[in-house]
Order: structure tokens, then C-alpha cells, then sequence
């Protein structure tokens, strides 16, 4: 993938601890190093008690650039597909 691919992993693996909640699943489509462009896909689950318990693609987006920058890798843009 990338020089990243450990720190990627790394904040995709905590986000999908984070949405395995309600079924959810992120995964990675792709990392374009030169455009710093990460996409991913995201099945947001289903919580039937909760349905804006959900975490939003914007949401998601939002928390996988805060943690790729807090462990150093510069990232000009998430890209994140709903399945």
C-alpha cells in the first residue's frame, strides 16, 4: 500500500471497533500516496433502537483524518463510500 500502511491500519482497525457496534465495517479501497488520498468503504450496520446512533460517512471521514494526522501521516483527503 503505502510507507502508511501500518498507521492506515491501525485508525481503520479502531474505527471498525467502533461501528462493529451495530454491524458496521470499514475497509480500505485504496491509498493514493501522491494525492494523500485515502478511500475507504463503509457499511454503517443497522441499530434498529438507535437509528441516528449511527456513525455518518461525514462522521467517519472526520475521525480517520484526525487519527491519521495524530500519528503523522498527511492527508489531504478521505473519501468514504456507503455500501
Amino acid at each position: 500500500m503505502s510507507e502508511h500502511e501500518a498507521e492506515i491500519n491501525e485508525v481503520v482497525g479502531a474505527m471498525n471497533e467502533l461501528v462493529a457496534r451495530d454491524g458496521g465495517k470499514v475497509s480500505v479501497l485504496g491509498y493514493e500516496e501522491a494525492a494523500a488520498r485515502l478511500q475507504l468503504d463503509y457499511d454503517t450496520g443497522r441499530n434498529a433502537e438507535c437509528e441516528t446512533c449511527l456513525i455518518t460517512p461525514d462522521t467517519l471521514r472526520d475521525f480517520v483524518k484526525e487519527g491519521l494526522r495524530s500519528r503523522g501521516v498527511a492527508v489531504a483527503d478521505v473519501v468514504v463510500h456507503p455500501s
